[in-house]
């Protein structure tokens, strides 16, 4: 049990130091653009290093979304409203096409039957059913752990 409870401890830990470090976040983010500006060289954008560690400032490609920006989510919904009536205009076509689609899926289908109808022998059969075997012979469980905290 003295494992077990030192395991619950450090990852109770863990989750401490992380709550942490995403509160300190946006600071040393500010921190770090800071000591970006006053840098002359920037080129590879790191802003604090020792000697086995360094912080390099990123920056992250972030997109409003339609929930959160009303002209996106005017042209969602005008995209939505003209794909429906295009699809609407053009619902013979649209059959015509989906009817050829699985027309083809079917022909594939067939063709992967008539594939391992080819392919399957006796001897073929023997050996994949000799190897589920042995395969479930060497099974083994291996112990693990999940820690929720």
């Amino acid at each position: 049990m003295k494992n077990l409870e030192k395991l619950l401890e450090l990852r109770n830990n863990i989750s401490k130091l992380q709550f942490e470090i995403e509160g300190l976040m946006p600071e040393a983010v500010g921190e770090a653009i800071e000591v970006l500006g006053t840098c002359e060289n920037t080129k590879n954008k790191t802003v604090y290093q020792n000697n086995n560690s360094k912080i390099v400032l990123v920056f992250k490609k972030q997109y409003e979304t339609p929930q959160t920006d009303l002209k996106l989510n005017r042209l969602e919904s005008d995209i939505r409203t003209a794909t429906a009536k295009l699809s609407q205009n053009k619902a013979n076509d649209l059959a015509r096409i989906e009817s050829e689609i699985e027309k083809h899926q079917q022909a594939i289908a067939e063709l992967e039957l008539e594939r391992n109808r080819v392919i399957f022998t006796p001897y073929l059969s023997r050996l994949k059913k000799e190897y589920e075997l042995r395969r479930q012979e060497t099974m083994t469980l291996k112990p693990t752990l999940s820690v929720f905290l």
